[in-house]
């Protein structure tokens, strides 16, 4: 049975979500065309969940919170970025369509 340490798990988690992040920002850029919208509408999404599980574990890396963030992890970071991700850039588009229209109208 191969035993897996923490930095080996880990390190397989973020290339998982590197992956996952590449394929989603090419889809987007391939579909759309929109490269900044688009960079925006994946950073935020998988920034937060990044930074909630450093902050949960730098408070205490042995707290409940801490350990289920480490351990749902790759799981949020898909979430994130297969739900989130579509969702923000369309809103993000929406808005930069009706700015856009508001300003060529003044």
């Amino acid at each position: 049975m191969i035993r897996h340490n923490e930095m080996t798990v880990a390190i397989i988690k973020f290339c998982t979500a590197v992956l996952l992040l590449y394929i989603v920002s090419l889809w987007l850029l391939r579909k759309y065309r929109n490269g900044g919208v688009a960079l925006v509408s994946l950073c935020l999404p998988t920034l937060y969940v990044i930074l909630d599980v450093l902050i949960k574990c730098r408070i205490s890396p042995f707290s409940e919170a801490c350990v289920w963030g480490k351990a749902f992890f790759p799981f949020s970071v898909g979430v994130a970025v297969l739900l989130v991700t579509p969702a923000l850039y369309v809103l993000l588009t929406g808005a930069t369509r009706l700015w856009k229209r508001l300003r060529s109208s003044l």
